[in-house]
């Protein structure tokens, strides 16, 4: 298990002026250094030289001073032309690669007349039984950006020294991380970092969060042996704590194999100032960064779909909606939109074309399409897109201004490629992904049990195992009268019920939109009384089906939801990986 924590802040500059060393030194062999140019792929040619004047065996290797008068660790970097060299980029940081025993070490920067202290435990506390003996250090430059730099390193009393495998100067954005090959940790001195065996914690968090949008972005990995049976679905703890004693906890589902998770601590708790994620057996964590809000509207904000129920119309960045992009599958878009006005102003002739019985592949006007109901919520693939958007190019239909900025979105998050040289009125080919909608307008119940419904055709576009599934149930595991009452049930609800993937994918959506347990209810009693009323005649074939075939929703939903959670770690009625424990 690893864990990680911000703590310690940096020691303020110091004004030292004149403490360059010079006179003799040589020049240092067994360190790499690189210094890199903002653009971040140019190298600076500096000379590097061991101001402590150490043989080639010992100038890397750190070890305690045992009096005032022995020569320090201390390096010098400067150029090795006439060119001055100076860092601007905002994010330049110096990092150190470092091997042995760190504890209790620290590290001083000089440029001209200025200096800071940067100690070892600022970034990294190794509590660990086991703990690492490699570490990635990163410091922010702040005011010491321009070479000639010095850089002294020390070892505590008692220490048995630590090698200087690296020196690097150069852009790098916030984050903690941990990497089993080559096998370090990485820390940076604005997100500290606390590993025990037990326990990962970010323990300084007011570097980096400066307010609730803000979002600290997971990396893990979780092993396929948690995911052996959906009745246990492998969870660990969040906790996020303020400096007043304030704590809340969070449940983190887990998924299979390598994953993202954004968590934005105060959302959960305003003040947030520390969070602790606990370890677990199959449990990997592999970094920790800071994730903004883009400031591009076209780029989507990554969230989770717990977060996203609560998400606040103020921080949106525009007006009708806003775009997200499922952390589960970055691929799917999310909208969420003020209105049903809006949401049908973007969707409805879309969905006609897609979708309802009678009007595939026919693009409405307004006028046809007044008073016509699309749906509360939508789910499209890049395939419906194309399609959509080709046959309004090649028959010169007018899109809405809303249609258009769907267009743009698709286009931008590669949902549609440019069909490049194509003469045959198509310019739009099929990408990747897919896009889901959901309104403000909805009432949290409805809200939710939307977002659920939607998810399941997210996952539908992106796990080809679990999509496979769904199709061998509904070709080979279905009788034709159970079809029927499902084809039924779509057509009722507007749906081509001759459409083969539109059946498959409303079939598991349906299915999975609540908890398993919950199947045969909803479908044998709410779903088939409703079928009743609205369609007399067929109510003696719907009560045969039931009478045939009494576990017939109850099958389909356990079978569904084996191949749900082995391909995703998500179970029917729950595809959130945050739950607030209070």
């Amino acid at each position: 298990m690893r864990s990680f924590v911000p703590l310690a802040v940096l020691v303020p500059v110091l004004l030292l002026p004149a403490l360059l060393m010079t006179g003799c030194n040589r020049s240092l062999e067994s360190v790499q250094v690189r210094v890199e140019a903002d653009d971040a792929e140019t190298l600076h040619a500096v000379k590097v030289s061991d101001l402590g004047r150490r043989s080639r065996d010992e100038e890397s290797f750190v070890v305690p001073l045992p009096g005032s008068r022995s020569r320090p660790f201390r390096f010098r970097v400067e150029s090795a032309g006439d060119h001055p060299v100076r860092l601007d980029h905002p994010e330049a940081r110096l990092t150190v690669t470092l091997s042995g025993d760190t504890a209790g070490g620290e590290l001083t920067l000089f440029s001209g007349d200025a200096g800071q202290r940067y100690p070892f435990s600022g970034n990294i506390r190794d509590h660990r039984e086991t703990r690492g003996e490699r570490y990635r250090l990163s410091f922010p430059l702040d005011r010491l950006r321009e070479a000639p730099w010095e850089i002294e390193f020390s070892a505590a009393a008692g220490s048995a020294g630590y090698r200087v495998e690296e020196i690097r100067f150069g852009r790098d954005g916030v984050r903690m991380e941990i990497e089993d090959s080559p096998g370090f940790v990485h820390a940076d001195a604005l997100l500290p970092v606390t590993l025990t065996d037990t326990s990962l914690e970010l323990p300084a968090l007011r570097g980096v969060i400066r307010d609730h949008a803000q979002a600290l972005l997971i990396e893990y990995h979780a092993g396929e042996e948690l995911f052996r049976d959906r009745r246990d679905r492998p969870v660990t703890t969040v906790t996020i704590s303020t400096e007043e004693g304030a704590t809340r906890e969070l449940e983190m589902r887990l998924r299979p194999g390598s994953r993202l998770l954004p968590v934005r601590p105060g959302y959960w708790l305003p003040g947030a100032s520390s969070l602790t994620i606990e370890g677990r057996d199959g449990l990997s964590l592999k970094g920790i960064k800071p994730l903004p809000i883009p400031a591009d509207p076209l780029e989507p904000v990554l969230i989770e779909l717990e977060e996203l129920q609560r998400w606040s119309r103020e921080l949106w960045r525009r007006e009708e909606f806003e775009l997200f992009a499922w952390s589960a599958y970055p691929g799917i878009l999310w909208m969420d939109h003020r209105d049903y006005g809006t949401q049908a102003r973007m969707f409805t002739r879309l969905a006609f074309f897609v979708e309802k019985r009678g009007y595939q592949g026919r693009l409405l006007t307004d006028a046809q399409l007044e008073n016509r109901h699309g749906w509360n919520a939508h789910n499209y693939r890049p395939e419906g897109l194309a399609a959509f958007f080709n046959t309004a190019h090649s028959t010169g239909f007018t899109l809405n201004r809303e249609e258009r900025e769907l267009l743009e979105i698709v286009v931008a998050r590669g949902l549609l490629v440019e069909n490049v040289g194509d003469e045959a009125g198509t310019p739009w080919l099929p990408g990747s992904g897919g896009i889901l909608s959901i309104s403000q307008d909805s009432f949290p119940a409805l809200r939710r049990l939307l977002t659920v419904h939607e998810a399941m055709h997210g996952v539908f576009y992106e796990e080809p195992a679990f999509r496979r599934t769904a199709f061998d149930y509904w070709d080979h595991v279905l009788t034709q009268r159970e079809r029927e009452f499902w084809q039924l049930f779509f057509s009722w609800m507007t749906y081509d019920p001759d459409d083969r993937y539109l059946m498959v994918n409303e079939f598991q959506a349906y299915l999975l939109q609540q908890g398993e347990a919950n199947a045969n209810w909803y479908f044998g009693t709410r779903t088939a009384d409703r079928l009743r009323t609205a369609q007399p005649h067929r109510a003696e074939s719907i009560n045969l089906m039931l009478r045939d075939y009494p576990d017939t929703f109850i099958r389909a939903a356990a079978a569904l939801n084996e191949s749900l959670f082995q391909e995703s770690g998500m179970v029917g009625g729950d595809p959130f990986c945050l739950r607030p424990l209070d």
